[in-house]
């Protein structure tokens, strides 16, 4: 029974793996489409919706039967219930660079973004894409104290995204109320991207270490001493 539960916690963990993986590809892919006005890269990413709900739908009915079917307790519980939250973010990671690829098609054949902002945007995408490559990693060796450091890249984003929203906001705004609009939600869609990586990064913690993130940057912070 053991081996057969051990084999369907590798297939699930490998379904996030992929899951993961195209995530980070989606995203990737979609901020070139838009920043290179790049009409059939938008169309091949968004045609890819249904790869997303086929991952995202194997992944959960694989949890539910684990749940089911071999009564996991203690640490493999919190495997197999942290992991049907983390199959959910990462379909709504990948879900959001279908976005971007819809308003790179939708802008098409002009760019959504001003050529002044196009950097930002793009380090936007970089940070998040380094935090979906680096939560792969921490899923692997279930690493909580790598998870913690994926706030550092998301307070980053976290800049980026205020800054963008009050430039497009602005009085002295420069361009047009359309371009106001695709620049403040395509922000949105980077900074909610960047958000869901560290949500993951947060249930690797409490797989690890059954603590929230809270309680284990404290203890990591203020270690206990041994008793004598």
């Amino acid at each position: 029974m053991r081996e057969l539960y051990n084999q369907r916690l590798n297939a699930f963990n490998h379904n996030q793996r992929a899951l993961a993986d195209l995530a980070h590809d989606l995203m990737s892919q979609a901020t070139e489409a838009l920043l290179t006005s790049n009409l059939e890269l938008a169309e091949s990413i968004v045609a890819r919706a249904d790869e997303v709900d086929e991952l995202k739908d194997h992944g959960e009915q694989a949890a539910f039967a684990m749940l089911a079917l071999e009564a996991p307790v203690a640490r493999d519980l919190r495997h197999v219930v942290s992991g049907i939250h983390i199959v959910g973010s990462f379909a709504r990671m990948a879900l959001l660079g279908i976005h971007v690829a819809k308003v790179a098609r939708r802008r098409h054949p002009q760019c959504a973004v001003p050529d002044e902002l196009r950097p930002r945007i793009q380090e936007m995408s970089s940070l998040g894409c380094h935090a979906a490559l680096m939560v792969t990693s921490i899923m692997e060796d279930a690493d909580p104290q790598k998870a913690l450091a994926l706030e550092g890249d998301d307070d980053q984003v976290d800049r980026i995204h205020h800054e963008l929203f009050n430039l497009a906001t602005a009085k002295d705004w420069p361009y047009s109320a359309r371009e106001a609009v695709d620049v403040t939600q395509l922000s949105r869609m980077f900074e909610r991207y960047s958000d869901h990586a560290v949500s993951v990064g947060n249930r690797v913690i409490f797989m690890a270490t059954a603590m929230q993130p809270e309680e284990f940057a404290q203890s990591v912070a203020h270690p206990k001493r041994p008793e004598m």
